[in-house]
């Protein structure tokens, strides 16, 4: 199943914990930060430019969320890599299927 970490300003996580987490879910992720009232959003295939990412969002942010994604339905691939922006400064990350959905989808879609 996907990983989901949120966290405060004063929280992280090292690269060991990191990789440990991609070791699992290494179909591409995301992470979304706030900066005051500015939400920011980056996705990548790989863990290098995600974490250096990540590093840079920890300096900065008010709030980070990452996801890591594995691919249990729709490809791997960046369309499908969450956290997703559902309105303006609003973002949606979840674990598992949503069965309802996957009926109407195309194969290498996600259900998000």
């Amino acid at each position: 199943m996907c990983v989901i970490i949120m966290h405060d300003a004063d929280a992280s996580i090292d690269r060991e914990e990191w990789d440990d987490a991609w070791y699992a879910n290494s179909d591409g992720g995301g992470i979304a930060w706030t900066v005051g009232d500015t939400l920011e959003l980056s996705h990548s295939m790989t863990s290098d430019a995600l974490w250096k990412v990540y590093r840079k969002a920890c300096k900065q942010a008010d709030q980070v969320m990452v996801h890591m994604r594995i691919a249990t339905h729709g490809s791997p691939r960046l369309e499908n890599c969450h956290p997703f922006e559902v309105r303006k400064g609003e973002v949606v990350a979840h674990n598992g299927i949503l069965t309802q959905l996957t009926g109407s989808l195309k194969k290498d879609e996600s259900d998000s």
